[in-house]
């Protein structure tokens, strides 16, 4: 999901300095879905999802060693992270088309 040129004129119009800010924010953003979306994004994170999967089967089931239980945590901050980032950008763009709905044609 991505804003057409009308629909950032029309919140920048509507919110100046302040819309120029959350512009800014999601542009940030979108450098890591940009990243994520190439072929190595894909694949380091489905790569991260199957190991935290087999990590936190292990914990569940009481075979994990303390070594496993330290990289199921690392594992688990960095995907919270990486899914906050995701959130914020897909939330930022929503909420920007639904605020100039109705105002781009």
């Amino acid at each position: 999901m991505t804003l057409t040129t009308q629909e950032v004129d029309a919140f920048l119009l509507k919110f100046r300095k302040r819309g120029a800010t959350t512009l800014s924010v999601l542009g940030k953003h979108k450098d890591f879905i940009n990243a994520i979306d190439t072929d190595f994004g894909k694949q380091f994170l489905t790569e991260m999802i199957s190991e935290y999967e087999l990590l936190l089967g292990k914990i569940a089931s009481i075979e994990a060693t303390p070594e496993e239980i330290s990289d199921y945590r690392a594992i688990r901050k960095i995907l919270l992270r990486y899914s906050e980032k995701i959130s914020a950008y897909y939330e930022g763009i929503d909420a920007i088309k639904q605020t100039v709905k109705g105002e781009v044609k």
